[in-house]
């Protein structure tokens, strides 16, 4: 509607009322539009009509209090609806044109008081109860004294002076409210304004055209029909904003699931009351319930007071430059927890653009900043770190570099695009790209060694992770990667395979040197303990027989200290094995005592054994380690204890759900002191220096127990007190086993008599003691005393066996060896080796060289015997070919 519609309208109306009356007097002479049935239709219509109106405007007025005419506008429409009701159910006379009158100059007031201030201190309730007050006295007393009523009507039958200043006067104040809304409107824009701005000047023309009808003539019905205009403008009004209040309500609920959406806090505050209005979310980031009330003070003590002048100054800045402005600012929530809050604020004005209040918008980002905070933090660890970080982009170029990394390639730009061949050599991008790359797509991370330049163009060797970062959908998104400088732990692991090497040499030699020293103290040792025997079968005397028993003994310490230096060897160099079969366990301790009991430091002890009935008979175990941990702990016993008592108890016990058997060796020696008890079980250690001295021993017997029992998945442990004795305690896993087929331990040497053996070995000694103890059981040898010479040997005579040294002149057994199994096959003798060196290597070089059996020298001839006895079955399938030997 431009600024021409309402004086196009008032205009429009005066010609039409012009026209119609023109047109009544000369044309229609006006009777026949008397009725009165339309006429109480129409007045009692838009009294109804201006009732429903008013209604609607003082609901509106509770919603929008203040901002519209809406409290002057309905106590104008109620004074006007009441009186036209009675004004179209009363007959023409003098009520009638009193009624009409009345209404116009009620409606004409009320709508002048547009004109007071829409902020005025004058309530709706109090305008509402004027106005009905007014309307109903009239009603009541105008039906109640009709002869009060003024004259109306002239009795020439003109209207009276009071109907004319009612008419008139009501008219024009409706014709000049109407331009009080047009100019509002002008200033607004709001749709009320300018739809009642129509109403007020359609009833202001209807007003004065009444002065000028007639009863029942066009012009009368002109004038009503314009106030019933007037009436449906009110009513379009009405629908319309009905209409208007539903979409609205529509774009609210709208508004409100985004908001719901987006987390976003509303609030308001009005500026003369100071009532601060918070939505639901907003009570929520401020952690407050929905029946707390608010206000300014209230709101500002959550604001951390470091915070409260920023708000406190946006609102200025808002206030004198009227736009809304964002701001952010920190609030302790009612649970005490510290909040960052963004928002925005923006001022609302009445007509007059005064700022009426501030409405704003806030959300909790709170987890933003956190999130910000923990990156911040987490960049300065990146770049406080040693460690060389960087980031790739998707196509693979270097987009972030931390410090480390910036200063190693002499970089000062630490973002943007950088290419690999800035920061790495040509092998290590092409590892990166075939293998890297693709393997951190795959798996999520690749780890490798590659290399960086650093700023003069050397390389630095590093060991480098790349990872593979992808989204939410499982799509590769860009690279990150780890470098760390590995100079120091190259440098150091070269140290380390250097002195690996070195260690490994030592070791070599130090086996080398013990093979040596063990064959080299073996050979004389061979000819001392065979020659002992072989004489203790032929001395008669007891004084001889005696002297070579010490001998024997003095021998046999002899090679236990041997023994026990290359088990220790064996043990360093993980060479020392377990060999678990069916052993009669009652059996294997009675032999260790009867060995104990032999021994020249008996020191006239007891011996004694208990073996508990709980534990089987056959167990699993390896018979001869067995043997030799007992021993030890029984031979180390004997020593420190003189005249007393040596118990081997054997139990069985469950430790932790498993069956155990526990070995305790008891004496009542000398005792331990309990400081010196931890290197009881080290190597080369006793308890007490002195023991050496006294005593004797290299201090090995109890570390090679100790390694046997720990290899065994056993526990080995030790109580002492000095003067009362000691207890080693071993607990060893308890593994019942089938007995052994064969338990005949007797040996048949009958069935050796017939057998033809060969003795090859470059020692006089050692070929002479072997000869004397084959003679023993009958059995006549050849001699050799070299490799060379016995393969001669072998292609001229047929022998069962041989007895095969392995360091030879010429040709040692090893070489022999294979030549004879190389070319004689299955019809071979039986090769037994017969070598001072002990070694686990020896024995693997003999049996690969194709030997079947191995003896240890000195020669014992029990062992002989038994090697034998192989050979004889052996021989007793010598038809078919032989392949269940012996292995390493």
């Amino acid at each position: 509607m431009n600024k021409w519609t309402i004086p196009i309208l008032i205009f429009a109306s005066l010609g039409i009322h012009v026209l119609v009356t023109i047109l009544s007097h000369t044309i229609f002479e006006g009777s026949i539009w008397q009725n009165q049935e339309v006429h109480v239709t129409i007045e009692s219509a838009g009294g109804i009509i201006a009732l429903f109106v008013a209604y609607f405007l003082l609901a509106q007025e509770r919603v929008n209090a203040g901002t519209s005419f809406n409290k002057q506008i309905s106590a104008a429409l109620i004074g006007m609806g009441l009186i036209d009701i009675c004004h179209g159910i009363v007959p023409p006379g003098k009520l009638f044109v009193w009624f009409h009158s009345c209404a116009t100059a009620i409606g004409g007031l009320f709508f002048a008081s547009t004109f007071i201030p829409k902020s005025s201190s004058l309530g709706t309730k109090s305008v509402v109860s004027l106005t009905t007050s007014l309307g109903s006295f009239l009603v009541f007393y105008s039906f109640l004294y009709p002869q009060n009523i003024p004259d109306m009507i002239s009795p020439a039958g003109q209207f009276t002076m009071t109907a004319n200043l009612l008419n008139l006067g009501g008219g024009f104040l409706l014709i000049i409210s109407g331009f009080k809304l047009m100019v509002t409107y002008q200033k607004t824009e709001n749709k009320d304004d300018l739809l009642f701005c129509l109403h007020c000047i359609l009833f202001g023309v209807a007003a004065l055209m009444f002065q000028t009808s007639m009863l029942w003539d066009i012009s009368w019905w002109g004038w009503h029909g314009l106030r019933f205009l007037a009436y449906c403008a009110a009513l379009y009004f009405v629908l319309s904003s009905i209409n208007d209040n539903y979409n609205l309500h529509s774009e609210k609920q709208l508004l409100s699931q985004a908001l719901n959406v987006s987390s976003l806090g509303v609030w308001s505050t009005e500026i003369e009351t100071g009532v601060v209005t918070f939505d639901t979310r907003m009570r929520a980031i401020y952690e407050l319930n929905d029946n707390e009330d608010l206000d300014p003070e209230m709101v500002q003590q959550f604001i951390v007071p470091e915070d409260q002048n920023i708000l406190n100054q946006i609102v200025e800045q808002v206030t004198a430059d009227k736009n809304a402005k964002k701001f952010t600012y920190r609030i302790k929530a009612k649970s005490g927890r510290i909040k960052t809050i963004a928002g925005s604020i923006a001022p609302q004005f009445d007509s007059q653009k005064k700022i009426t209040h501030y409405v704003g918008v806030n959300r909790d980002i709170t987890h933003i900043v956190d999130s910000q905070k923990e990156q911040k933090k987490l960049l300065e660890i990146l770049d406080n770190t040693s460690d060389y970080i960087a980031h790739s982009n998707e196509f693979g170029q270097i987009v972030y570099i931390n410090r480390a990394l910036s200063e190693l390639l002499g970089h000062s730009k630490r973002r943007g695009k950088l290419d690999h061949s800035d920061a790495q050599p040509n092998w290590a991008i092409d590892i990166v790209e075939s293998i890297g790359i693709p393997q951190a797509i795959k798996n999520g991370s690749w780890s490798g060694d590659t290399a960086v330049f650093n700023k003069d163009g050397l390389e630095i060797p590093v060991s480098q992770v790349i990872i593979s970062h992808k989204d939410l959908k499982g799509n590769h998104v860009f690279f990150s990667t780890v470098m760390r400088d590995i100079r120091e732990k190259k440098n150091l692991l070269e140290k380390i395979e250097a002195k690996q090497i070195i260690t490994e040499k030592a070791l070599k030699t130090r086996s080398a040197f013990l093979a040596n020293m063990s064959h080299e103290i073996r050979t004389p040792l061979n000819g001392i303990l065979g020659m002992t025997t072989l004489l203790q079968d032929e001395v008669e005397d007891e004084l001889s027989a005696h002297k070579l028993e010490i001998i024997e003994k003095s021998g046999n310490l002899l090679l236990s200290i041997i023994n026990d230096i290359l088990d220790l060897s064996k043990i360093e160099a993980g060479n020392l094995k377990l060999e678990l079969t069916s052993t009669d366990l009652r059996d294997n301790l009675e032999q260790v005592i009867r060995l104990v009991e032999n021994q020249p430091n008996r020191n006239s002890n007891e011996f004694t054994v208990e073996i508990s009935n709980d534990l089987p008979q056959i167990i699993l175990a390896d018979p001869n380690r067995l043997q030799q941990v007992l021993i030890n702990l029984l031979s180390n016993a004997g020593k420190f204890c003189e005249n007393g008592r040596i118990e081997l108890v054997a139990d069985k016990l469950i430790q932790d759900g498993q069956e155990t058997i526990r070995f305790r060796v008891t004496d009542t020696g000398i005792g331990i002191d309990e400081k010196k008890l931890d290197n009881l079980f080290n190597s080369f250690t006793q308890a007490d220096e002195s023991s050496t001295r006294k005593f004797g021993g290299t201090g090995l017997g109890l570390a090679i127990c100790k390694s046997i029992v720990t290899m065994w998945e056993g526990k080995i442990s030790a109580k002492s007190e000095l003067g009362v004795g000691t207890t080693i305690t071993v607990d060893l896993p308890l593994r019942v086993a089938e007995a052994p087929l064969n338990t005949d331990k007797q040996q048949d040497i009958s069935k050796l008599e017939n057998l033809k053996g060969l003795v090859v070995d470059d020692n006089d000694l050692n070929r002479e003691i072997a000869c004397n103890f084959l003679k023993k059981i009958n059995i006549t040898a050849d001699i050799a005393i070299d490799g060379l010479e016995a393969t001669k040997m072998v292609d001229k005579t047929k022998y069962d066996f041989i007895l095969m040294d392995c360091h030879m002149p010429v040709m040692d057994g090893l070489e022999a060896t294979r030549n004879i199994k190389a070319k004689h096959g299955d019809s071979s003798p039986w090769i037994i080796a017969l070598t001072a060196s002990a070694l686990a290597e020896e024995q693997k070089k003999c049996y690969a060289a194709g030997m079947d059996d191995f003896l240890s020298k000195p020669l014992r001839a029990k062992f002989l015997r038994s090697s034998l006895l192989k050979v004889a079955e052996n021989r007793g399938i010598q038809e078919e070919p032989n392949n269940n030997k012996k292995q390493a």
